[in-house]
Parts: C-alpha cells; sequence; structure tokens
C-alpha cells in the first residue's frame, strides 16, 4: 500500500490518527523522501504498531568530507532517528558506505535498474550527435549549456547537433540556443520510445549534474550502446568508468576536452565501437534481473 505523506503536512493530531491507521494495515513502510518533522513521527509510529520502517536514499547528495551529516535526511536529530529504523535502502554503494561510516546498521545496497531488452543496436550516423535529457535547472546543469553549445561551435566548426530534451524553468535559455544555432534542437517533453530512439541514435549523453543519486538516463543511453561523459558527482560514479564506458569529468573545461576526444575516436574509427559495447556490458550488469540479487 502507498502512503502519500502529502496528506499529512501538518504533523497534526488527525493526521497522526491517520498515519496509525495505516502503519497498522501495513506489513512495513519505505519512505522514499520524508520531511523533517514527520522524522520523529516515523520513528515514533515505528515503536508503537511495531511496523518496520524502511528508509529509501533516493535524495541528491554527495558526502563532503568535512561535513559530518551528508544527507539530507540525517541531521543531528535524524541520525539518531536512522540508526533506530529497521532498515535503510542505498541506491549506490558509496551511500551504503557512508551510511555505515556513521554508524546506521541494516543497510541494503539495491541499484536502480534497466531493461535492456528494451533498447537496440544501431549504426551511429553523421552527423555526430549529442545529447542531454534532463529538467532544465541549475541542479541538473542547464544553466551550463549556452556557454557548452559556445564552445563546441567553435570548436568543432559546427560539426555536430545537439539534442537537447526535458523541461523546467531554464527552457528559455535552450530556446534561445534553438534560435541561435542551426544544430541545436530543443524537443521538450519526450516519450520513452522518443526516448530510446534518441539514445540509440545520439553518439554521447551529456550530463552536467551537480548532483545525483544514481541518474537513470546515463544507464539507460549505455542499455542502447551509447557512453556517456558526465559531470563527476556520486551516482554516476556508481558506473561510469572513464576510458572504459564513458568519462567523468572534474570540471566543464574537461567536459569540452572529452567531447572532443570522443567525436575524434568517431571520426577516426578508433576505440569507438568498443566504449559503446562496454556501455552496453555494463547496463546489462544493471538489468532488472540482476539487480534485486544485490545487497
Amino acid at each position: 500500500m502507498e502512503i502519500n505523506t502529502s496528506l499529512f503536512n501538518t504533523p497534526n493530531i488527525s493526521g497522526l490518527v491517520k498515519m496509525k491507521a495505516l502503519f497498522d494495515y501495513c506489513d512495513l513502510v519505505y519512505f522514499v523522501y520524508w520531511p523533517a518533522s514527520w522524522k520523529f513521527i516515523c520513528l515514533f509510529l515505528q515503536e508503537i504498531t511495531k511496523t518496520p520502517v524502511i528508509a529509501g536514499h533516493h535524495l541528491s547528495f554527495d558526502l563532503a568530507p568535512n561535513v559530518k551529516y551528508g544527507f539530507s535526511m540525517l541531521g543531528p536529530h535524524g541520525l539518531m532517528i536512522g540508526k533506530r529504523l529497521a532498515a535503510h535502502h542505498a541506491l549506490t554503494l558509496e551511500a551504503k558506505s557512508a551510511l555505515i561510516s556513521l554508524g546506521v546498521g541494516n543497510v541494503y545496497y539495491i541499484p536502480n535498474g534497466v531493461d535492456t531488452k528494451e533498447f537496440s543496436f544501431r549504426e551511429k550516423e553523421e552527423p555526430f550527435k549529442l545529447l542531454f535529457i534532463g529538467r532544465l535547472d541549475e541542479n541538473k546543469g542547464a544553466d551550463l549549456l549556452p556557454k557548452l553549445v559556445q564552445l563546441l561551435n567553435q570548436k568543432m566548426n559546427s560539426d555536430f547537433e545537439f539534442n537537447i530534451a526535458g523541461n523546467g524553468k531554464l527552457n528559455y535559455l535552450v530556446k534561445a540556443l534553438e534560435k541561435t544555432y542551426t544544430n541545436v534542437k530543443y524537443l521538450g517533453y519526450i516519450s520513452e520510445s522518443q526516448k530510446r530512439e534518441l539514445y540509440e541514435k545520439c553518439h554521447v549523453l551529456v550530463i552536467l549534474s551537480k548532483k545525483e543519486t544514481f541518474s537513470l538516463v546515463g544507464l539507460e543511453a549505455m542499455a542502447a550502446y551509447t557512453p556517456v561523459i558526465s559531470t563527476n558527482v556520486s551516482g554516476l560514479r556508481e558506473y561510469i568508468k572513464s576510458g572504459y564506458n564513458g568519462f567523468l569529468c572534474n570540471n566543464f573545461q574537461e567536459i569540452i576536452e572529452k567531447i572532443l576526444h570522443v567525436y575524434r575516436m568517431w571520426k577516426q574509427n578508433d576505440c569507438y565501437e568498443e566504449l559503446r559495447f562496454n556501455a552496453r556490458k555494463t547496463a546489462e550488469r544493471f538489468d532488472l534481473s540482476n539487480v534485486s540479487k544485490k545487497n
């Protein structure tokens, strides 16, 4: 049974009664996201109903070395609560290790998965095609797209096509890019079938995110034999191995350099196909038939 906590944004008596009834009804409660006030309430309800609570860590975070509590769920009080919950679900090994290092027990690693049967091999045709898929906001790095497109046009003599799919508050930047550059295509919201087609025909998926928990789009691209160039953030480190199936980049300049590098690999027929097949092998490790076996 799914519990919609939006019904109980204010932890009043009526909300508590409804939540307790739901806890009594369920065999377990899984929280993907919980507002700060509900941390205490969930622990309280777990204690009085004996219904185990599993905390799912699906929020964007990076555990900085100088920050004691790097998870949005785990603040000074949240850590105490986290240690008393029945279990924790981590999407990445990095998140699992971080939770364990904080003294949290019963941490289970089950990453996102992809149905690789839904994606096919396709020959990559000219021109060289870049793909960005995601919410158009600062966290996803959409604010970097104008500079990225400008520099790539200068360095590649416009010998590429940039496909951008998604929506968000920065869509006006992408619309302006499409008007300025003939090699930029803004696709807006796309269906799942359109997304699969883009993965299959584009040469590289570019991820500019400042934070990611896992980033399923990267894994989907790899399932379609498409390498990924990404910022070096926690979620992407789970499956991108630089030089094997894509590249992790530590700064904006490195993103430019790696795009140019893959462009030359494709142009010169130099190991680009190997990069593609390694990407597919990676996706197969995260096939839905395999991820449920992980812990």
